[in-house]
């Protein structure tokens, strides 16, 4: 344990990687701490295998700083960061929707709160339905899509009435979001409003979509 939290503040950024991957098979609380702070290493990979070890560990005082990485610069890093909240599951829930919350207030899209509203998509909890309807609603262009998306992930017929509002947004993006996610929702029973979007709906490509979707009903 010394060696390795040792390593973690070497000028090497292998072994710093290294030794976060190790730490990970590490439960005592020094591992937990070292890691912590080394979510804020200057290296892509050491913040992706501190992610991946305090996931390991089923360190859930790393929660809101992991909810914080779904807006790494790095790839590598929001993606581990997802899939770590993805397996803390509802313990991830209250974070999760503080920052999708946030989301539906920014002006523009921030990928820390896309991306949360996804992960709640597919945490499935219902607590995820409200906040999600809040962001179709009144996020902005990329933040509603994701919303939209989520939704349909979720699973819940909560979602039903925010998604045929959506129907009518001004944006293709999420438009086709609600729809997809609509129909996956809905099933059959989407039939006749899935056949009044197609009256109304300006877009060609859009109404290719939604019959090819009534056709799979």
């Amino acid at each position: 344990l010394e060696t390795l939290v040792r390593d973690l503040w070497d000028e090497d950024a292998r072994l710093r990687a290294d030794a976060a991957y190790e730490l990970g098979f590490v439960k005592e609380p020094r591992s937990s701490k070292a890691l912590l702070k080394a979510l804020g290493d200057k290296e892509e990979k050491v913040r992706e295998m501190a992610v991946g070890a305090l996931s390991r560990l089923g360190e859930a005082g790393a929660i809101p700083k992991l909810v914080g990485l779904l807006g790494d610069k790095a790839a590598s890093v929001r993606e581990a960061a997802a899939d770590a909240l993805r397996e803390f599951g509802p313990a991830a829930i209250p974070d999760l929707i503080a920052q999708v919350s946030q989301g539906a207030e920014q002006s523009r899209a921030r990928p820390e709160s896309v991306n949360a509203a996804k992960v709640l998509g597919a945490v499935g909890d219902d607590r995820a339905s409200d906040p999600l309807a809040l962001l179709l609603r009144d996020g902005p262009v990329e933040s509603r899509a994701a919303a939209a998306e989520a939704l349909g992930d979720l699973g819940l017929s909560r979602g039903i009435g925010p998604l045929r509002v959506a129907l009518l947004d001004p944006v293709l993006e999420v438009r086709g979001a609600a729809l997809r996610s609509l129909v996956a929702l809905a099933g059959k029973t989407a039939r006749p409003l899935i056949e009044d979007y197609i009256r109304n709906e300006t877009d060609p490509g859009l109404r290719e979509t939604a019959r090819a979707l009534l056709a799979s009903l």
